[in-house]
């Protein structure tokens, strides 16, 4: 949940920041929501590479430790399992 507050902490302040620039510039309205995204968009892809990362990473190991649980549960219930699984941290 961490990298997942920070990488979005991070795309809302770039979109902050491009949105104070074009204010600066002298774009109103919801003109100015829209070239704002538009510009953000490029910008955390390029910026934000590590934290997008590291938020994948932290996803993978979330699935895979759902997933071998989901085994080890199925596999206890069949009657398969001679010893019990090692609880997973």
């Amino acid at each position: 949940m961490r990298y997942f507050s920070l990488y979005m902490l991070g795309r809302l302040a770039i979109f902050a920041v491009a949105a104070g620039l074009l204010y600066l510039v002298g774009l109103r309205s919801f003109y100015l929501v829209f070239a704002a995204l538009a510009l953000s968009v490029p910008l955390s892809v390029v910026l934000l590479r590590r934290p997008r990362q590291a938020l994948a990473g932290d996803i993978e190991a979330r699935v895979e430790r759902a997933q071998a649980n989901r085994r080890d549960i199925r596999s206890a219930l069949r009657g398969d399992d001679d010893e019990p699984a090692a609880p997973s941290q």
